[in-house]
Order: C-alpha cells, then sequence, then structure tokens
C-alpha cells in the first residue's frame, strides 16, 4: 500500500495525462480474469463449497497478491519510461551503482548494456509496428474449408515471430557494424549530480523501503 501510494503520487506530480496510458486487449484482459476462477480450484486452504465444488479462498488471496505486485511493478517501470529519457538511464544507472564499483564489479559494463538495450527496444518496436502494418495491408484470403482456415490462423503467429526475430537479427546485426566502425563500445557518460529533488525523493523512498519492513514486525 505504501509503495502503491508513492507511485501514484509519483504520477500525480509528473502530470502524466490519460492518453499516455496504453489500451490494453480485451484478449489480455479476459485472460488475466480467468486467472482467478482457475486458482481457486487449488488446494491451498480456506475453503468453501459452491455449487457442489470446492473452491479454495486461499489461492484466491495469493492471486490477488501477485496481481497488485504486479500492477504495481507495471506502473513503476511506466512512471519511469513517462518521466525519464532513455539517454539519461544510463548514466543515472552508473551513478547508483558508483558504490559497486568499488568491489570491482563491471559497473560500466551494464551501465552500457541498459543504454543498448533501450535504444534497440525503440528500434524493435518500430519494426514490429511496420510488421503489422504491412499484416494489416495484406489482401484477405478466402479458405477453402474451416481446417485451412484453422491452419492458416496457427501458422500467421509463428511466421509473425520468425519474421520478427529476422528483424531483430538484422537490427543486431547492424548495429554491431555501426559500433565497430566507431571503433567499438564507449563508457556512458556521467550525468549532473543528484539536485535538492533527487535527495528528497531517495529519502523519501528509503523511508518507505524501511516502513516496510518494520510495520509487519509490529
Amino acid at each position: 500500500a505504501l509503495v502503491g501510494a508513492l507511485v501514484a503520487g509519483g504520477i500525480a506530480a509528473a502530470h502524466i495525462p490519460r492518453g499516455a496510458v496504453p489500451r490494453i486487449p480485451r484478449t489480455v484482459v479476459v485472460l488475466f480474469l480467468v486467472g482467478a476462477p482457475l486458482s481457486m480450484l487449488s488446494t491451498k486452504a480456506p475453503h468453501f463449497n459452491a455449487f457442489f465444488v470446492t473452491l479454495s479462498l486461499g489461492a484466491l488471496e495469493e492471486w490477488l497478491l501477485f496481481s497488485a505486485l504486479g500492477l504495481l511493478l507495471l506502473a513503476s517501470v511506466a512512471l519511469v519510461g513517462w518521466t525519464t529519457q532513455l539517454s539519461e538511464v544510463a548514466p543515472a544507472l552508473r551513478i547508483l551503482l558508483r558504490p559497486a564499483a568499488w568491489l570491482r564489479l563491471p559497473v560500466d559494463d551494464v551501465a552500457l548494456v541498459t543504454a543498448l538495450c533501450a535504444r534497440c527496444l525503440s528500434l524493435l518496436l518500430d519494426e514490429v509496428r511496420i510488421l503489422f502494418a504491412a499484416r494489416r495491408l495484406r489482401p484477405r484470403v478466402e479458405y477453402a474449408s474451416r481446417r485451412a482456415r484453422f491452419s492458416a490462423a496457427v501458422r500467421e503467429p509463428v511466421d509473425l515471430l520468425v519474421a520478427a526475430v529476422t528483424v531483430s537479427l538484422r537490427r543486431a546485426g547492424e548495429m554491431a557494424d555501426a559500433m565497430e566502425a566507431r571503433g567499438g563500445t564507449a563508457t556512458p557518460t556521467d550525468a549532473p549530480g543528484p539536485g535538492a529533488r533527487d535527495v528528497w525523493t531517495l529519502a523519501l523512498v528509503a523511508v518507505l523501503a524501511a516502513a516496510t519492513l518494520v510495520i509487519p514486525l509490529l
């Protein structure tokens, strides 16, 4: 609850518009909600009987907890994505992991890989959008039977997956060639040090983290 309040406060302070939230397909929502009744078929106590079927309230509680945790993590990641530029992620990560460099851990490599992943993600999303746009432009095919239509529906996700993997490998090869032509990788430059807002935010997060550990023990 405390972390959820912190994320909600961050979203309110950042003035995130409603249009920034992506639309979730109905299929995903339905599959997500189907998990609730399926989890109630577990044998975890306590139980109750409904229409001659024994259902589990303990498993439903665990499903609700894991669902809330997953939604909270998604909201936290979305908040970081909405309020932080991709070019600032790697330098910020390098600053946060600077104490680990004292233990001779590969902090620069982690920051570099993070920067490359952030860059490749945007490129991959663009290519996937192009693939789906090309799929929508294809002429509609009339099948001779339901079996042929079903076989085509099963093969289509596989074809899209193969195309996405092929595009990813091609993009990775192009980026590797470009990096090699420029002389290899470069260490991300340090961003300016944390300001007063950053210090207050870190202090608030530290207090909430301590509260989440202490309150269950009381």
